[in-house]
């Protein structure tokens, strides 16, 4: 929600057009995919970790707790980006159809 009410604001939205024209570094999406990346590696080392581990293991329910986490928050934060993707969409359509002309 943090990022939905910054993505909102006008330098944020000014910033990011910039980045987009910006032909010396990586462009800011690629950037902003790398935590979700991040955290679906987290839970596929974590989900191998948990097959190997003896039943035994003291560390067993932390790991399984940290595993539900990440699945946790890697699962909201898909879903602001799916959001911030279809108010971005509707947006653009919205603006072609202000701009045509029905007379």
């Amino acid at each position: 929600q943090q990022f939905m009410k910054v993505s909102q604001r006008k330098k944020f939205r000014k910033f990011l057009a910039a980045q987009e024209t910006a032909s010396d570094s990586e462009p800011l999406v690629y950037l902003l995919k790398l935590p979700l990346q991040r955290i679906a590696k987290y839970e596929y080392s974590f989900r191998q970790l948990i097959q190997c581990a003896d039943d035994e293991d003291p560390d067993l329910a932390n790991m399984r707790q940290f595993l539900q986490l990440c699945s946790e928050q890697r699962s909201k934060m898909n879903d602001s980006v799916l959001i911030t993707s279809n108010e971005r969409r509707l947006k653009e359509i919205s603006l072609r159809i202000s701009n045509l002309n029905f007379s």
